[in-house]
């Protein structure tokens, strides 16, 4: 089963280049893209991902430097997540 991913970028740009990394991959399946903090939030608890490639400083929501948020999953699953600058 491949690894749905979630890209979360407020750059079309930077979200078309992600895609096109992340495809090239044959076990991981882009699942979505938000363009805003607020859109991550919706789509990682609508579409459930794996993993979410994070943008932290988008509009309508900064993430911020300690680099740590709870995710609650449709599942009802509480994850940590982390980011790497």
């Amino acid at each position: 089963m491949a690894t749905r991913i979630l890209i979360a970028d407020d750059s079309a740009i930077v979200r078309q280049c992600l895609g096109r990394l992340l495809c090239g991959h044959t076990d991981w399946e882009v699942c979505g893209e938000a363009t805003d903090g607020e859109d991550a939030i919706c789509k990682t608890q609508e579409l459930d991902p794996d993993l979410v490639v994070l943008d932290f400083l988008m509009p309508r929501r900064r993430f911020g430097a300690r680099g740590r948020r709870r995710w609650h999953t449709p599942q009802g699953r509480t994850e940590q997540g982390g980011y790497v600058c």
